[in-house]
């Protein structure tokens, strides 16, 4: 039997949970739509609270120098476009 207290202890707080599979098969699917906009791709990405604020936080690094602070998920997906968010989809 695993004792999961010492396996907690072990990983030290670097666990993270996975993104939902369907949320990800939703996702690819919206921006491979031609008939979706990035406004369809931030409500299924809003599904899933860890990637949304994955993609907030990436929108919102020194990388992109933006002079205001991204809250709106579809402002995001615009800001990082397809090629990015589908690399931070599928990692």
């Amino acid at each position: 039997m695993v004792d999961t207290r010492a396996l907690i202890r072990k990983l030290g707080g670097k666990l993270s949970l996975p993104s939902l599979p369907r949320v990800v098969e939703e996702v690819q699917r919206a921006m491979k739509d031609p008939r979706s906009g990035m406004q369809d791709v931030g409500r299924v990405l809003m599904a899933d609270p860890p990637l949304a604020a994955r993609v907030l936080r990436i929108a919102n690094s020194a990388y992109y120098g933006l002079q205001v602070q991204v809250v709106d998920v579809a402002h995001a997906v615009t800001i990082l476009g397809l090629d990015t968010l589908q690399s931070i989809v599928l990692q």
